[in-house]
């Protein structure tokens, strides 16, 4: 048996299993990335539906924020930055590497009951912040003044053209002052069909994006300045300082939704042979992960051919990739190759990252913070979290403080994962982890909190 999503159709098990991750995990972004199989709700879902929601206790979110500031742990281990290991050479190239910018234009909403719903439904995000986040990366661009300014897709909420016009035009003046912006478009920028506009209570469809237009409005955002450009998709080689070259793959045409289509590929692995040739070595750029960063969740996180994109980064030696689209702070290895996740910049805690990229193809990869909004962006995400963690819970037979206790316990983790900042032995044996394994194992939080650990 077989259910249909859109425009797409997936066996019943799998189905049920996506149903199952949404209705639990919303404000884990699991919206934004399920990429064609279930759209992000911007629609019926949040301006057709009352939604109720539980707060995190003051003692939920002193904890969470406690927690995460003293363990100073990070997905790269305990210890610090990565720049601080030593190298043999310097790096050729400083990348500022931002993803999911999710930007969404004023001019489409008022701000209005079913926006609100809107946004308190979703996954935490602040699309009425964007105009101020996109700021404030431009900014922290002029005063880093890297290599490359680069954007690893979802460049918009949910594809509007209108918001792309407004991200092109706030990223223009870099290139006029000589930082170069290169751009890869994600899911949420090529033909998604939820672009719309919001006023009063409802939701009204807009232009969206169509990939011949996002290659025009965005030519000038990498591929015009490329050594070589792939007529099927927006992929494209960039050289950077010293003969280091930067390859992205765009994974989300309007043929091939989240896959590399065969020519893609064939366009790529010629380029990485004259690269080789050359003597250059290369990093790559996705929207989606090309390793999984999850054991558990991974499908329509990684790109969809995830062994031909894997393969082909292999057997050229690839060391380093730059991702996005799970919205998570992490990063997986396999076969010499790291692909980093950078967290959502829309998101809490506001990520953007910044990479020394070394003559080999090796980065010194750190991750940054925007400061506007943070008390704001956490906020959201804690009473996003409680909701969903509340909802599971709330059919079970569990003491009312053993229940709370639960959530508070969530909430701290949750945050921990999401920023990059956790520590899978303290999480092991807290009480709050004994809790979930007495009270809460027929819930799907209890199998998405012990895939961290």
């Amino acid at each position: 048996m077989r259910f249909r999503f859109g425009r797409h159709t997936v066996p019943a098990g799998r189905a049920r299993l996506l149903w199952a991750f949404l209705s639990i995990m919303g404000c884990l972004a699991a919206v934004a990335f399920l990429s064609r199989y279930l759209a992000d709700s911007c629609y019926g879902y949040a301006l057709e539906t009352d939604f109720v929601f539980g707060s995190p206790s003051a003692e939920a979110a002193k904890s969470s924020s406690e927690i995460i500031e003293s363990t100073g742990k990070t997905a790269f281990g305990e210890g610090a930055d990565m720049d601080q290991q030593e190298k043999k050479t310097e790096p050729a190239a400083r990348l500022l590497f931002a993803t999911d910018l999710h930007y969404l234009s004023p001019s489409l909403t008022d701000q209005g009951a079913g926006f609100q719903r809107l946004v308190e439904g979703g996954d935490g995000k602040l699309p009425e912040r964007s105009k101020e986040l996109l700021d404030e990366l431009v900014s922290t661009a002029r005063e880093i003044r890297p290599d490359a300014l680069v954007l690893g897709g979802d460049l918009t909420y949910n594809g509007e053209l209108q918001s792309l016009k407004e991200v092109c035009l706030a990223l223009t003046p870099l290139l006029e002052e000589g930082i170069p912006v290169l751009v890869i478009p994600g899911n949420h920028d090529i033909a998604y069909p939820y672009a719309c506009r919001y006023v009063g209570e409802k939701a009204y469809r807009v232009a969206a994006i169509s990939q011949k237009e996002f290659a025009e409005r965005c030519a000038c955002f990498g591929p015009s300045q490329a050594i070589s450009t792939c007529d099927a998709s927006f992929s494209y080689m960039y050289e950077l300082p010293e003969g280091l070259r930067l390859l992205f793959l765009d994974a989300n045409t309007e043929k091939k939704p989240g896959r590399l289509d065969e020519e893609t590929l064939r366009w790529a692995d010629e380029q990485l042979e004259k690269a080789r040739q050359d003597g250059a070595a290369v990093v790559t750029v996705t929207h989606q992960n090309v390793l999984r960063q999850s054991d558990l969740f991974y499908h329509g996180f990684v790109i969809g051919n995830e062994t031909e994109a894997a393969e082909l980064l292999f057997s050229h030696g690839i060391r380093t990739n730059f991702s996005g689209h799970s919205h998570i702070q992490h990063q997986a290895e396999k076969n010499g190759l790291t692909d980093y996740a950078t967290g959502c910049m829309s998101v809490w805690p506001l990520h953007y990252s910044l990479a020394d990229v070394f003559p080999d193809g090796t980065a010194d990869y750190q991750v940054r913070e925007l400061s506007g909004y943070q008390e704001e962006a956490k906020e959201r995400f804690y009473v996003c979290t409680s909701r969903q963690v509340r909802q599971a819970l709330m059919k079970l037979t569990i003491p009312d403080p053993i229940r709370e206790a639960m959530i508070d316990y969530a909430v701290t983790v949750n945050g921990q994962y999401f920023a990059g900042r956790f520590s899978p032995e303290e999480i092991k044996e807290s009480e709050g982890w004994k809790n979930w394994e007495t009270y809460g194992k027929s819930t799907f939080w209890y199998l998405y909190i012990r895939s961290m650990i």
